[in-house]
Parts: structure tokens; C-alpha cells; sequence
């Protein structure tokens, strides 16, 4: 349903739990390193891959893009590239959580 382009935030119908756009629109960058084996060896508490230094190389992006098969579209698929890729099928999300005060 993407008529082979991009779309603005919230043009399509909210996934189950409210959230646009999650998957299929552009691929999104994410604040993971790139580990292959970073979910198998993962312990019982989630942990993030985060970035601990310059020999982190690879960054995450998830979600697939429009231009994607259906199978890259979900953010169990995680794709690497390096943080000064460019690309015109790839973003960000920007994520705000309210503070305590």
C-alpha cells in the first residue's frame, strides 16, 4: 500500500498498540551497535546492544522501507551499516518519554 513512495508520519492506519508507521515506511536507524549475535547470547534481562566506542563500526536499522519485501518489513529484521551511510529509503524515529520530576 505504498504507491512506491514515502510517506509523512501517520498517513496510514496505527499498528494495534497506537504507534505509525513502524515498519515499510523507511528503514530506521536505531541506537544499537551491530552484534550477529547480540539476541542469542543476551541474558534473561533485555539488554540494548548500545554503542560503547569507535570499534562499534556498524549501526542497526529496522523495519524495512517501502521498497522492501514483505518479510524486511517488521523490527525483528535488523539490517547494519555504517553511521555516515546515507540513504533515500532510510530515517530515524525520534522517541520522547515524559521525566519525573
Amino acid at each position: 500500500n505504498s504507491e512506491g513512495r514515502t510517506h509523512k508520519v501517520a498517513m496510514r492506519e496505527p499498528s494495534n498498540t497506537g504507534l505509525y508507521d513502524m515498519h515499510g515506511n523507511v528503514w530506521e536507524w536505531c541506537r544499537d551497535a551491530w552484534d550477529d549475535g547480540a539476541y542469542r547470547r543476551r541474558p534473561d534481562s533485555i539488554i540494548d546492544p548500545v554503542v560503547k566506542g569507535p570499534e562499534d563500526a556498524f549501526r542497526v536499522l529496522r523495519g524495512g522501507s517501502w521498497g522492501d519485501q514483505a518479510t524486511h518489513c517488521r523490527a525483528a529484521y535488523r539490517y547494519r551499516s555504517q553511521p555516515d551511510f546515507r540513504y533515500w529509503l532510510g530515517g530515524f524515529r525520534v522517541g520522547l518519554f515524559p521525566v519525573r520530576s
